[in-house]
């Protein structure tokens, strides 16, 4: 009977850091897609900002490759006096611990 409390405490504790480990694998994945969402929006923004300047279009599209990003900007209006451009970030997610990886997209518009 005494022998059965210290194997039952020690698995207890291998359990509960195995899902301490999990969890703060998830929150890593949860922050890595806050970063896209804030690099995605930022990016809109600034070319919102430009009037859908080229060089700016180019600058952000250098600039989210050099965070790890892959950024495409495809202009998806009809008129020339309503400009619309379809932004897509593209990132991958991973959590290491599960070795889950797969490739995420987030889009939008800028108007």
């Amino acid at each position: 009977m005494f022998m059965k409390m210290p194997v039952e405490l020690v698995v207890s504790v291998i359990l509960l850091c195995l899902g301490a480990f999990i969890m703060a694998s998830y929150n890593g994945a949860a922050l890595e897609e806050a970063g896209a969402r804030a690099v995605h929006e930022d990016m809109i923004g600034r070319i919102e900002a430009s009037g859908f300047d080229p060089l700016t279009i180019k600058e952000c599209e250098k600039e989210a490759s050099e965070k790890g990003y892959s950024l495409s900007i495809k202009n998806d209006g009809f008129y020339d006096d309503k400009p619309k451009y379809k932004v897509v970030l593209a990132y991958h997610l991973r959590i290491k611990l599960l070795g889950i990886a797969s490739r995420q997209e987030i889009e939008g518009y800028a108007l």
